[in-house]
């Protein structure tokens, strides 16, 4: 790395970082005045200031993953205008280094901040979710009780509740699960005394292990259930009770009799397994099939904006979360995002060298103007067109209506 490279890439990162402690600081304070006595309640069972540090870390990586493309851009702005200010960029230029030489290294650093921040959104982020989304009451507890969020898998109709959920989002405790029934059939509600979530593998999907379940041998006394609510092993009706059915007069040929099952039991979509039944399971564990992670039982649907891409397609295809289109809209953006975040400063860095005016502040106004109108088209497409366009089109819309701009103001970076 050259000297002005390596010029460039620290006034930027040192631009960066002021920005970020000045942003965060005010909006800290500000929020810190108004739950100060959330930290320093007699309820609370942890040092105020360890309690404090905790919530503002994740407070903050909350933060920057919605205004960090904006700190980058006032970072890379401040640098160019100051060093037209100094006119530091007609002594770089007069010595033949070109416009996109200067612009290079900003470039890089930004990229490597916007892949920084891709590896929080992906690994950091979505591991401690629950903290990222969780208020002050969460820390200022050594064991915080975190409230289960009753949700019904769209797929199975099970519906899941509980007493609450550990702090890393693995499992439940003494979770509820309320299974669809036949038309006319009691409820069925599956008790334990925890639920460990499990991703899918051979032999079965993703679900709850459940242990301590509640009663399992009346409960899974005719075997496996499906997710239409038909028992593995129904029981049949006792010898005086077939005895009683002969008798009986004929019914008509459309109606049904109510001692016979309507549907049989599909060893296909099984839904509930009695214990040792499942695939990798112990004699005394029972196995519920879902799509539900523990996590979204937590933070309801803050879970789509926190949630990894690879969960996210997981909940696509399991077909158990949301709406299929906010589920494909959400991926897309995801995919998309490190380069559409950068597209604002392919925008505005060679506004300020191909905008000829002698005022540098007025230049960054134009450049920051471009990069706003940007932005406000991304917002505008993910929430007008949603629905009505397909996701990956309103993914990638706002870089394929901007992006002959970019290739023009960089072919003018060439002359200038």
């Amino acid at each position: 790395m050259k000297i002005l490279d390596r010029t460039i890439v620290r006034d930027f990162f040192v631009n960066l970082i002021l920005w970020c402690l000045t942003i965060s600081g005010i909006i800290i304070v500000s929020d810190l005045v108004t739950h100060f006595d959330d930290f320093f309640n007699s309820e609370a069972t942890v040092n105020p200031f360890m309690a404090i540090a905790s919530y503002y870390f994740f407070f903050c990586l909350r933060l920057f993953d919605f205004v960090l493309i904006f700190i980058v851009l006032i970072s890379a702005l401040n640098i160019l205008i100051n060093m037209f200010r100094r006119n530091e960029i007609i002594a770089l230029m007069a010595l033949g280094v070109p416009p996109k030489r200067i612009v290079r290294p900003i470039l890089a650093a930004a990229f490597c901040c916007l892949i920084g921040m891709l590896w929080l959104r992906e690994s950091f982020v979505p591991n401690r979710m629950i903290k990222v989304c969780g208020k002050g009451e969460l820390f200022t507890t050594r064991s915080p009780s975190i409230g289960v969020i009753p949700t019904q898998d769209e797929w199975t109709r099970l519906k899941i509740d509980g007493e609450s959920i550990s702090i890393d989002g693995s499992r439940i405790v003494r979770p509820v699960f309320s299974l669809p029934t036949p038309w006319g059939s009691e409820p069925r509600v599956l008790r334990a005394d925890e639920a460990v979530w499990q991703t899918a593998r051979r032999g079965r999907g993703a679900g709850y292990l459940l242990r301590g379940v509640q009663n399992a041998e009346s409960f899974f006394a005719e075997g496996a259930i499906d997710t239409a609510g038909n028992a593995e092993n129904p029981r049949r009706p006792s010898a005086e009770a077939q005895e009683a059915i002969a008798e009986a007069p004929p019914i008509a040929d459309h109606a049904v009799a109510a001692t016979e099952p309507v549907e049989t039991f599909d060893p296909n979509n099984v839904l509930a397994y009695a214990p040792g039944q499942a695939p990798g399971t112990a004699p005394d564990e029972a196995f519920v099939l879902c799509g539900v992670p523990p996590k979204f039982l937590a933070v309801g649907d803050e879970w789509l904006s926190y949630a990894s891409t690879s969960e996210l397609i997981a909940a696509l295809r399991s077909m158990s979360l949301l709406k299929e289109s906010d589920l494909l809209n959400q991926i897309h953006q995801r995919i998309v995002r490190p380069i559409s975040d950068l597209f604002p400063l392919l925008l505005a860095l060679p506004i300020l060298f191909v905008i000829k005016d002698g005022n540098p502040y007025k230049r960054g106004v134009y450049a920051a103007l471009a990069a706003a109108l940007y932005v406000g088209t991304g917002y505008f497409v993910n929430f007008t067109c949603r629905g009505t366009l397909p996701s990956s089109l309103c993914a990638f819309l706002p870089m394929i209506l901007f992006l002959p701009a970019v290739l023009i103001l960089f072919k003018e970076l060439d002359r200038c």
